[in-house]
């Protein structure tokens, strides 16, 4: 599992294609980093316009480094349309492998990991590399299928 690698990141809306939007990082080192292709594939690295736009203060409003994390009844850890509100499946006391998925989910998404252990019943022990070889070798464990007036029934392993 990565280590968090960003000081902050902005979602910035695509100026071509209203559906989509670029994620804008700024690095531990300083440095800006765009996901969209004018900035991937540039050689050498230049500015793309969202990065001069998050550095002319057009998105700091839009700024995804915090997260609000609500537990929630869902099958797995899921990112709301906002971008910044996710929602944490209720975590059974004592399951160790639906625990380190949760972690390693939230990690995924980009939260950092002293916020994403701080939830409860993380051992403090836990470090990020060894919940994602916990992952590897065991699966992602999540909520099995939802039947109404039952709630979700069992588990499912999805490997990674």
């Amino acid at each position: 599992m990565a280590k968090r690698r960003y000081q902050k990141q902005w979602l910035v809306p695509s100026d071509t294609d209203s559906e989509k939007t670029y994620k804008v990082s700024l690095t531990l080192e300083g440095e800006y980093q765009c996901s969209c292709p004018r900035w991937i594939f540039s050689k050498p690295r230049k500015d793309c316009k969202h990065i001069g736009d998050v550095k002319n203060g057009c998105y700091d409003q839009n700024s995804i480094a915090e997260y609000t994390l609500l537990f929630a009844m869902v099958k797995e850890v899921t990112m709301l349309d906002d971008r910044q509100t996710i929602h944490v499946p209720l975590m059974p006391v004592g399951d160790t492998d639906f625990c380190a998925t949760i972690l390693y989910d939230l990690v995924q998404i980009g939260v950092p990991w002293q916020v994403a252990a701080e939830l409860e019943h993380v051992p403090r022990s836990w470090n990020p590399k060894a919940v994602e070889q916990h992952i590897k070798a065991h699966g992602r464990k999540i909520y099995g299928q939802w039947v109404e007036h039952h709630g979700f029934q069992g588990f499912e392993r999805v490997w990674v």
